[in-house]
């Protein structure tokens, strides 16, 4: 691993898995201008070459902790205790805040203990902060203090996650216009963090430089490059690491998705991950019985380092990557398409 990558790692692995901010405002820069600054124009990495290694069966056992029928949210009782916050002080062109309150629960419905919930705010001027995190307590319930610094802002994003787990990032816009007097604002609907799945075949690890295909059961594969895969800073673990979970448009919990906006289908990957160099390669199986007349979109969710033609996709933002188009054999959905990054991608017949 070269002085390039090691530098993105200590940098990342600084600012991102756990918080991108002191609090107190201190930033890094994102290839944007916003934060962190990851150069992957430069990456020796690249390469065209496919790996010539077998493709392995994973053997990692594939239990599903997601399995069963959805129950009825509980809404936890913490957060119907009245929070009074204290009023911001201060002119505020924007919207004013201090404090955010949330839950989070899986596909189930149960709530997530020690999961990491953080803050992204974007503040007047355009300045973006990602706020060093709180953790779930028993019941899903957590509190972020909002400093002062940043608390009069044009928008905020919610960030939460299970470190070291299998289940996918979910990033929610916050309404500041529901902070009550003081400032605070309770988010009344959970924070869903989806549980993803380990591929059905991944080759082994062997040239880390090597492009290779890795395949899901869920209906779609990868083509990465383990070397530009980074999430913790270990090449191996990330790519070894790799799961995602096929998500139905109708599930609880899809937040980022623009109102109107139901893709046919949407991949959730753990963990997320930055991808350099040209990105990752995806295609599916044709599950939806597309045509060739058919004009099919691919989509994916902005992420804290997702960036592409060297703009940063905003966190929460659902965005439009592409066209994708079945092969000859109708078997196939491909396109041209390279992710930025690894979130959340969707499926479907442009409107």
């Amino acid at each position: 691993m070269n002085s390039l990558k090691v530098a993105v790692g200590v940098l990342i692995g600084a600012f991102c898995l756990y918080g991108c901010d002191s609090g107190a405002g201190d930033t890094a820069m994102m290839p944007s201008g916003e934060v962190l600054t990851m150069d992957a124009g430069t990456n020796p990495g690249d390469t065209d070459a496919r790996s010539d290694e077998p493709m392995s069966e994973v053997t990692t056992p594939s239990t599903d902790p997601d399995e069963g029928e959805v129950q009825p949210y509980e809404y936890p009782a913490a957060l119907d205790e009245d929070d009074p916050g204290t009023p911001p002080a201060g002119r505020c062109d924007a919207q004013r805040f201090s404090k955010v309150r949330g839950w989070l629960v899986d596909r189930i419905g149960q709530p997530i203990n020690e999961a990491s919930a953080q803050l992204c705010v974007t503040a007047v001027g355009g300045i973006l902060q990602c706020l060093d995190p709180s953790f779930s307590t028993t019941d899903g319930v957590y509190e972020l203090t909002v400093p002062e610094s940043v608390q009069c802002a044009e928008k905020a994003v919610s960030r939460t996650l299970q470190v070291g787990g299998t289940r996918a990032t979910m990033y929610c816009k916050v309404d500041l216009t529901q902070a009550n007097a003081g400032g605070v604002v309770t988010i009344r609907e959970p924070s869903v963090l989806y549980a993803a799945l380990p591929p059905s075949q991944r080759p082994p690890f062997g040239d880390e430089e090597s492009a290779r295909e890795v395949v899901f059961d869920s209906g779609v594969s990868v083509e990465v490059v383990p070397y530009d895969l980074f999430a913790s800073g270990d090449t191996q673990a990330d790519y070894e690491a790799l799961s995602v979970r096929a998500v139905a448009p109708d599930e609880r919990g899809l937040c980022f998705l623009p109102e109107g906006a139901q893709p046919d289908q949407l991949f959730a990957f753990s963990p997320e991950m930055s991808v350099l160099g040209e990105g990752a390669g995806v295609k599916f199986e044709n599950r939806w019985g597309y045509t060739a007349d058919d004009s099919i979109g691919i989509w994916l969710l902005g992420g804290l380092d997702c960036t592409i033609d060297g703009e940063h996709i905003p966190e929460g933002e659902w965005r439009r990557l592409g066209s994708a188009e079945v092969s000859a054999d109708g078997n196939v959905v491909e396109t041209n398409v390279r992710l930025p990054c690894l979130t959340w991608i969707g499926i479907g017949r442009d409107e």
